[in-house]
């Protein structure tokens, strides 16, 4: 019985801390990838994606990073265009 997949970005980032460190015990308890990702309801590439990380950096390494890009980032307007357009 497979749990039906969810889209991850859509939960908190509380849940989605949650999801990754549920998995990681999960491994470190040697179960697989593929099963792990049946119980935690993502791809199992997401686990090992995970897992990579958490073996490399420990937990740091499974933490959320902020989400969308940087406020100003890849503007395509000067300061002063933006100024004459909100006249």
């Amino acid at each position: 019985m497979e749990i039906e997949k969810i889209d991850a970005r859509k939960l908190s980032t509380d849940a989605q801390k949650e999801k990754r460190i549920l998995a990681m015990r999960l491994r470190d308890k040697g179960m697989k990838n593929s099963e792990v990702a049946q119980i935690v309801g993502v791809n199992p590439g997401t686990v090992s994606i995970w897992r990579s990380r958490y073996l490399k950096d420990g937990k740091r390494g499974i933490e959320i990073g902020q989400r969308g890009r940087k406020i100003g980032d890849k503007k395509r307007l000067t300061s002063d265009q933006e100024k004459k357009r909100l006249n």
